[in-house]
């Protein structure tokens, strides 16, 4: 059954809301003041919270604010409770990342569709990640990974044997169907006198089987156990020795103990690979149901805020009640129209991730001159506030060849990379776009250097820390923070990601490095 939190100190509109909520078959909780209701949120993490603003103790903005410091908390659809004079507060909760708004006094039939609404939307993106988590959970699970015990030359040594063999269950159970050879020595297979089926033999009488072969030499498969629990079969060809009357079996008590002992080692080595790859396995789902609850809360609260701006600026404009003056009219224009710009933008790295992520980017390549496109993103993006505050100049190497390329996908790397520059600076601070000859940097063979062209976005921030240079192209990775009380704004962390998979589709390279004197920059490299 979904629960739902309600905080709201009015006694009247608490019960009133707890009663038509239970009455739709909603399983009720309620506070009638904000530490509670922070309280029963994280004990209950409820399926979604109401919670009125203005109440003693701690309003409705301190609740949100600590719930989204709750590491450990699930992303919990928030609706705002407020009055109509509370117009002048409603972007703080559209900052702290409210997902809808209710303005008191409010109908069944809206409370009842706000709710239903949260509730879609958020089973939509939880089906979504989880999605995402299973196939990750696929990838996982490869049992005996692992490269140890691929070399028996030891084995084969401390046997006196001609030739070993380890069989090993393929689907990590003793199933005697499914048992493979996972390594030889030699290396050459098969060996005179080694059988999988008679390895097959031995795993399911769990008893070790000898084997006189016609050339004088006799074959052995010996069950290897741990703690009573057959893990795989050694096969080994051996010569018979002359006091050996009576058969393989007979063996000398010397070679006895010999065979007891490398059968028990080779047991605790296959029950350690086992261990080892169930933590790795166990440690791999806990990151990745721990990457899925962070992209999660990431994509929704990004999502949702161009979101409530856009619903809480109709709202303003269609209000009868409250006359606005024609500033205040084009403010909230003004508004939906950078809101509706960031919400595509949104959109648009995600479709465009899901078509890398699915083998799906094509690219429609020709010939075109790279400052150009440098001078097209600039002009574009200079109109955008987030760069219109910094000063860009560029230095263009002259005489620059044609390169062959893909001019919405680079024009995409700029954007990201430019944006990223003015969202990491001070506003007022420069950004410098160079463009130059140069061979291929990272270039390992020995053969003749590449030639092309680098692309250098420079910026005069705080500086990205040097410990996050390799992992700021990571997909969902975000800078915490910048030094000085200069913070970054929000963003699903797939710019870069997206700006590396297309540059690498040109067979180019981008990297990062902190500048001498302040600031990072962005390089990336395309091959003439």
């Amino acid at each position: 059954m979904t629960q739902i939190l309600i905080i709201e100190d009015d006694p009247l509109v608490r019960e009133t809301t707890v009663d038509m909520l239970e009455a739709e078959g909603y399983s009720l909780i309620s506070a009638d003041n904000g530490r509670k209701g922070v309280e029963l949120a994280i004990k209950n993490q409820p399926d979604l919270i109401i919670c009125d603003i203005m109440m003693p103790q701690l309003d409705g903005y301190g609740v949100l604010n600590a719930l989204k410091q709750e590491k450990a908390l699930p992303a919990i659809p928030f609706i705002f409770l407020t009055a109509k004079a509370e117009r002048s507060d409603w972007r703080l909760g559209m900052q702290l990342g409210a997902d809808d708004y209710l303005v008191k006094p409010f109908t069944r039939g809206e409370l009842l569709a706000s709710i239903q609404a949260r509730l879609r939307h958020h089973a939509a993106l939880a089906e979504y990640y989880n999605r995402q988590l299973e196939e990750n959970e696929t990838r996982l699970l490869n049992f005996f990974e692992a490269d140890i015990l691929q070399d028996l030359q030891p084995v084969s040594q401390a046997l006196d044997a001609l030739a070993v063999a380890l069989f090993l269950p393929e689907t990590g159970n003793a199933d005697p169907a499914n048992l493979k050879l996972f390594s030889s020595y030699p290396t050459s297979y098969p060996s005179p006198g080694i059988s999988s089926k008679l390895a097959q033999q031995a795993l399911l009488t769990g008893h070790p089987g000898y084997y006189r072969l016609k050339d004088g030499c006799y074959a052995a498969y010996l069950p290897l156990l741990w703690k009573d629990e057959l893990l795989g079969v050694l096969g080994l060809v051996r010569p018979l020795a002359e006091n050996q009357p009576g058969g393989p079996e007979v063996l000398d008590h010397p070679y006895q103990r010999r065979l007891l002992t490398i059968q028990y080692q080779l047991g605790l080595a296959l029950n350690n690979a086992r261990l080892t790859e169930q933590t790795r396995l166990n440690t791999g789902l806990e990151e990745t149901s721990d990457l899925t609850s962070s992209i999660l809360s990431a994509v929704s609260h990004e999502l949702r805020t161009p979101l409530t701006s856009i619903k809480t600026a109709v709202s303003g404009l269609k209000d009868n009640v409250v006359a606005l003056s024609p500033e205040e009219q084009q403010d909230y224009i003004s508004m939906i129209d950078q809101e509706v710009d960031r919400l595509d933008k949104l959109i648009h790295q995600i479709l465009d991730h899901s078509r890398i992520e699915a083998g799906k980017l094509q690219s429609e390549k020709g010939l075109f001159f790279l400052p150009e496109i440098v001078h097209s993103t600039v002009d574009r993006l200079g109109r955008l506030p987030l760069v219109a505050r910094h000063p860009v100049q560029t230095e263009i190497e002259a005489d620059l060849p044609l390169v062959y390329l893909d001019f919405i996908q680079v024009e995409e790397v700029l954007t990201n990379l430019l944006e990223n520059a003015a969202k990491y600076s001070e506003p007022g601070t420069h950004i410098l776009i160079r463009v130059r000859r140069m061979p291929r940097p990272f270039q390992v063979d020995a053969g003749p250097a590449q030639l092309g062209l680098l692309v250098e976005v420079i910026d005069g921030g705080m500086g990205i820390p040097e410990s996050e240079l390799e992992r700021v192209f990571q997909k969902y990775y975000r800078v915490n923070s910048v030094t000085n009380g200069h913070t970054k704004t929000g963003g699903l962390g797939l710019g870069l990601a997206i700006a590396r998979s297309l540059v690498k589709a040109h067979d180019g390279e981008i990297w990062a490095y902190l500048n001498q004197e302040k600031g990072t920059t962005f390089a990336f490299w395309l091959p003439f």
